[in-house]
């Protein structure tokens, strides 16, 4: 699907893919690059009205937004994104009928997948889920805190530079270009430097030698500047003053850089 500057979905084009009757739409809740937040309740209506299943990616979203299930019929999430254990997620689904099992033995999952079920990771999944969203409204004006004095300050003290990410998508999540500096290249000094950033998703191996096709897709200067683009993530683990810090240390490495077309 095309999507705005901002990265959210061209409503006009998605009904036009839905008047081909597709057995699915499957969209990210919200995006792991720029943060965008898609408007779930009004596509979800919008397949509502066409007979259409909806599947709603919303591993960035869960825990560190409010998540609204109605209308939707699938939602996928994984518990390492809201801080429980990795190698576990679970499914949603508003009619379990719908689901058929891809593999076949065992009648664990009520039959839909055999195998032994890892309860501990269970259980910890479960456990993370209801701490997360019981500190979510904390935690998100904390790491909005952090994303904004991080802009703030890297404003102030680099005039050449934008931002992808907007105050309304997902809190603590900065996408920041910086023309003619290469992210890759930023990622490496940042590391030396104590800063953990990535130049684009950390589950796109190609990332060292394509433009993030997300960038792309948003357009204008975002895509014009793909591979000068950081990603900063802000957590509950930081602590006040870190997106200061962290924009300092930018900076100063910037400083030390020569500028050269990309």
């Amino acid at each position: 699907m095309p999507v705005s500057e901002e990265g959210k979905i061209d409503l006009p084009a998605l009904l036009r893919a839905l008047e081909r009757q597709p057995r699915l739409v499957t969209i990210q809740y919200a995006n792991n690059e720029v943060g965008t937040i898609q408007d779930i309740p009004t596509i979800s209506t919008l397949c509502q009205k066409k007979g259409v299943l909806l599947h709603v990616d919303a591993v960035q979203a869960i825990g560190h937004i409010p998540v609204v299930l109605d209308g939707i019929d699938f939602l996928s999430a994984s518990a390492h994104k809201f801080g429980g254990p990795k190698g576990i997620g679970f499914l949603y689904a508003r009619n379990p009928a719908l689901l058929k099992p891809l593999i076949f033995g065992g009648e664990q999952q009520s039959g839909l997948r055999p195998g032994t079920e890892p309860v501990a990771q269970i259980v910890g999944l479960a456990c993370a889920l209801k701490l997360a969203c019981k500190q979510m409204e904390q935690h998100a004006a904390f790491k909005r805190m952090l994303a904004e004095e991080f802009c703030q300050t890297l404003r102030q003290s680099w005039a050449e530079v934008y931002f992808n990410s907007t105050k309304a998508g997902l809190p603590g999540l900065v996408s920041v270009g910086l023309p003619g500096y290469e992210g890759q290249n930023l990622t490496y000094r940042l590391d030396v430097a104590g800063v953990c950033v990535s130049p684009g998703a950390a589950c796109d191996n190609t990332r060292s030698r394509n433009a993030s096709h997300v960038l792309l897709a948003l357009g204008g200067t975002a895509a014009r500047n793909a591979l000068c683009t950081l990603r900063f993530s802000f957590g509950r683990a930081n602590h006040s003053g870190d997106g200061i810090e962290a924009a300092q240390r930018l900076v100063k490495i910037l400083q030390s850089m020569p500028k050269r077309l990309l």
